[in-house]
């Protein structure tokens, strides 16, 4: 009879880092570029001027908080 020795492993939970290493964020930036570019077309895509809508909307609530 052979027995089976099973092979275990270790999940360490070290403390990480609050900000990551510079060489951390330069391996994802195409990732975060990527998301970045697929989150802002999806917002606008179905307003009506689009593009220009995120820069008319800060524009018109800064006038907005002026008058009041």
């Amino acid at each position: 009879m052979k027995l089976r020795m099973s092979k275990t492993t270790i999940i360490d939970a070290k403390k990480r880092k609050l900000f990551p290493s510079l060489s951390e964020l330069k391996r994802y930036k195409d990732l975060f570029i990527t998301l970045a570019w697929r989150d802002f077309r999806v917002r606008y895509a179905q307003t009506t001027i689009g593009f220009l809508w995120a820069f008319i909307q800060p524009i018109v609530t800064l006038i907005i908080l002026s008058i009041v």
